[in-house]
């Protein structure tokens, strides 16, 4: 129970591969391990009615929890504070802004890009998650994450920044719930650090949209995005903007 109004009923998430590629990447090289991600996975909680995700840490009768509660309200450990009588670490039940007045995306945002560089010589996509789908009941899409410079600093160790993209991609999995033929999961299977690299002109906390999506196929067509995956996500410390010609 996390007040007087919300009880959160958990169940445990899938959302990791066993075995996790983490790039490191920088101007000059890039680092890459396997990640055994079982310690972060056992951790993974949610609650379908709020459509929670929620990390669960628990040392001898401490219990953390820190994550998404529903679509405004979050929840943190606050390890500074004072004890309860019982021991137990407080938690701070917070709310975030919501952004209801999006822009209207341009069509160029839209559009899908090119696919030249995965399609065979008859014109079929190969190994496309289309075409593996098909057939199944339930159908895993692999995710591979860049977290780019601004984004990435905010985390000291790279268990955190896994951590936190596993909650992220928890809260995702909650929403296709109700897909069928095929279910669709997300299932991250690598993460890309980017400590020095800007994928469009920045000005101030804000980068553009259009150029930040040509920056990262670029990024891709490199080479700098390694492993297997089906979808390369590209998430960012700075505000996303749209400037005008």
């Amino acid at each position: 129970m996390l007040n007087k109004m919300i009880t959160l009923n958990l169940e445990k998430s899938t959302v990791l591969v066993d075995n996790l590629l983490f790039v490191t990447s920088t101007k000059e090289q890039q680092m890459v391990e396997m990640v055994d991600t079982s310690d972060i996975q056992r951790s993974i909680y949610h609650d379908t009615h709020y459509q929670s995700s929620v990390m669960v840490r628990q040392e001898g009768a401490n219990v953390e929890v820190e994550g998404i509660v529903n679509h405004n309200l979050r929840i943190r450990p606050l390890l500074e504070a004072e004890r309860s009588q019982q021991g137990q670490i407080p938690h701070a039940l917070f709310q975030v802004s919501l952004t209801e007045n999006f822009s209207k995306p341009e069509q160029e945002l839209l559009r899908p890009r090119e696919r030249s560089s995965r399609d065979n010589s008859d014109g079929n996509w190969v190994n496309s998650p289309q075409s593996r789908s098909s057939g199944f009941q339930r159908f895993p899409v692999e995710l591979h994450i860049v977290s780019d410079k601004a984004h990435q600093e905010h985390f000291k160790d790279n268990t955190k920044l896994i951590s936190y993209l596993a909650v992220m991609m928890n809260a995702v999995n909650l929403r296709y719930l109700d897909t069928t033929n095929p279910k669709i999961d997300f299932l991250l299977v690598g993460v890309t650090r980017v400590a020095d690299h800007e994928f469009a002109r920045i000005e101030g906390r804000f980068i553009d949209a259009g150029e930040m999506i040509s920056g990262l196929e670029l990024y891709k067509s490199q080479g700098r995005i390694l492993g297997h995956h089906d979808v390369v996500y590209l998430i960012t410390g700075y505000d996303i903007t749209k400037w005008l010609a």
